[in-house]
């Protein structure tokens, strides 16, 4: 039934990816173990009735992830049609159908003296689990902590704007004090941070700027916002501000010019907040992807691919990427924020003229490229850098999965480590308050 979910067309175009994936992986595995007992079984193998707790552990374990993560995305809100039927039927009569071979197998083991090697095998079966979310448990501690309810999708903040030779920038700012820079990533605006600014410390100098092409920030007439133009960007707004002693908190695009800059000037930066953030080297950060994330990086990883689905089909601007990358399903007043910027079509070369982690693909992190060759030089900076560091990471994140989480705890220095609990890749969409209050603590221990 899972395997199903992944074919083209099968599913509406909003249902999230990663749910499809992951029931449709463990379907098939479940399915391909449950073909092997039976032949075992027929066949009167050694390792018949171990091979058939094997199967019924998986697909227990198939059902037992895909419910909550049905529930926890909401998926009930989703246009499912004839899937309700599959869920409320089929998967009912799946789940009782393990609980009575379980049944079976435990009467099996009460009534006949199994062999030694059969009970090794279960027990071998049972430890791997075991050991499995024991290790999850270390990344993810605790229980995953849900999605904040109330979360506000107003935008109180008066638009202020700068130019920067022939750019126009973007931004808020409030308070008074050390300078807080707050960079947006892919595919946002400076709209992801509308309720983090107000839970900052009112004696510290808040700002949000919209990166070029992006927000309402001017998109340059060439067309060019490599790395380096918005870092540059970002330099002289900077120096146009006259900002000191930086306390970034960045995110994805923001986290790398935010890490250029704590590289290249830590003599003006105080510390760096991230999450959802490109600092480990390319095969680490390719590996530890989602399925569903690769996948799209070979539909966008030429130049025609990409211009297909971001400048013609507006992937950016759709409902299904803004949920998706948010992790939930956004009030209706939201969407505008995160559509509207992507309206013109022209401004929509901002995303594909920028980073291109999709290279990564070709060579699945291996080879030599631009994106690669920048991302060896952020992740050896990164390494070296003493300049104090608060990380969040959530569960299970897209660009920080639990590879990236381990990357950082065993190579970041002077470094702060806060799991969230569920979340995507807009965690500011998932936990604001949570991220501020850990921020504001952070922040003032530093300045003691």
């Amino acid at each position: 039934m899972g395997l199903s979910f992944m074919a083209k067309e099968q599913m509406y175009d909003g249902f999230p990816t990663d749910f499809l994936t992951t029931v449709g992986l463990l379907d098939l595995t479940t399915a391909i173990l449950a073909i092997i007992s039976v032949v075992a079984l027929k066949n009167k193998w050694r390792f018949a009735i171990p091979l058939v707790w094997v199967f019924n552990l998986v697909g227990f374990g198939d059902l037992i992830t895909a419910f909550p993560q049905f529930f926890g995305l909401e998926l009930y809100n989703q246009n499912l049609g004839f899937i309700w039927l599959m869920f409320v039927t089929y998967g009912l009569a799946t789940f009782l159908s393990h609980i009575y071979i379980f049944i079976r197998l435990l009467k099996n083991l009460k009534r006949s003296k199994m062999k030694n090697s059969s009970l090794k095998a279960i027990a071998i079966v049972l430890s791997f689990l075991g050991q499995t979310v024991l290790y999850a448990q270390e990344t993810y501690p605790g229980k995953a902590t849900k999605v904040e309810s109330d979360i506000s999708a107003n935008f109180p903040f008066e638009s202020k704007f700068i130019n920067l030779g022939n750019d126009t920038i973007h931004y808020v700012e409030s308070g008074e004090g050390d300078p807080i820079l707050l960079l947006h990533g892919l595919p946002s605006n400076l709209y992801i941070w509308r309720n983090i600014i107000p839970n900052i410390d009112s004696n510290k100098k808040v700002i949000a700027l919209d990166f070029l092409g992006f927000g309402k920030s001017s998109f340059p007439a060439d067309k060019k916002v490599s790395v380096e133009v918005q870092y540059e960007m970002l330099k002289g707004f900077i120096e146009a501000k006259r900002l000191k002693n930086i306390t970034f908190w960045v995110q994805d695009i923001g986290s790398i010019a935010g890490m250029l800059y704590s590289i290249r000037e830590p003599q003006n930066v105080k510390g760096i907040a991230l999450f959802e953030a490109p600092f480990m080297p390319a095969d680490v950060m390719y590996d530890q992807l989602p399925f569903s994330f690769k996948a799209f990086m070979r539909l966008t990883r030429t130049q025609s691919g990409n211009e297909k689905w971001m400048v013609k089909r507006n992937f950016a601007g759709k409902k299904l990427a803004t949920n998706f990358f948010a992790g939930r399903k956004l009030p209706k007043e939201a969407y505008k924020f995160y559509a509207q910027p992507w309206d013109e079509k022209e401004r929509r070369y901002a995303i594909t003229n920028g980073p291109d982690p999709a290279s990564l693909s070709f060579t699945k992190g291996r080879g030599k490229s631009e994106f690669s060759d920048l991302l060896s030089y952020i992740s050896n900076g990164m390494k070296e850098s003493t300049v104090p560091k608060l990380y969040f990471y959530a569960k299970k994140g897209l660009v920080n999965r639990k590879g990236a989480v381990e990357y950082a705890k065993e190579n970041f220095k002077n470094a702060t480590f806060h799991y969230l609990g569920k979340g995507k890749h807009l965690l500011t969409e998932s936990h604001p308050k949570q991220m501020s209050a850990e921020f504001n603590q952070w922040l003032n221990q530093l300045n003691r």
